[in-house]
């Protein structure tokens, strides 16, 4: 007996010979209905979460890209104003320049986040 108080079942396993082991029946690869019936749910799941999250990414997106450029034009607002009207040709184009480059940058982020294609190079 066992320290559980059952039959020992390594007794059986010492016996066996290997033919006893083996099965003589080859692995069943049929997807039966109701594992079916969970894997069309779980992908129902999957991409009802995919559409909730693309359209919180881009109510945020929104958000975002437009309290960016609000902010942006008004610190540069308030830098022509301490500049007395007299600002570079440069410092202006490095400024707007700058600002279309980050709204750019950030819908390539979020474009890339929601047509990812599965694949590392993007």
């Amino acid at each position: 007996m066992s320290s559980y108080g059952e039959g020992d079942p390594s007794d059986d396993f010492e016996n066996s010979v290997v033919g006893d082991l083996t099965s003589e029946e080859s692995p069943n690869n049929e997807v039966t209905p109701a594992t079916a019936e969970q894997m069309s749910q779980a992908a129902a799941d999957r991409a009802r979460h995919d559409n909730n999250h693309r359209n919180n990414l881009v109510k945020w997106t929104m958000w975002v890209v437009s309290v960016s450029l609000i902010a942006n034009f008004g610190v540069f607002g308030v830098y022509m104003g301490s500049q007395w009207h007299e600002i570079s040709d440069s410092v202006m184009i490095a400024w707007i320049s700058a600002t279309v480059i980050e709204v750019l940058g950030i819908a390539y982020i979020i474009t890339s986040d929601l047509f990812k294609d599965g694949s590392r190079n993007r």
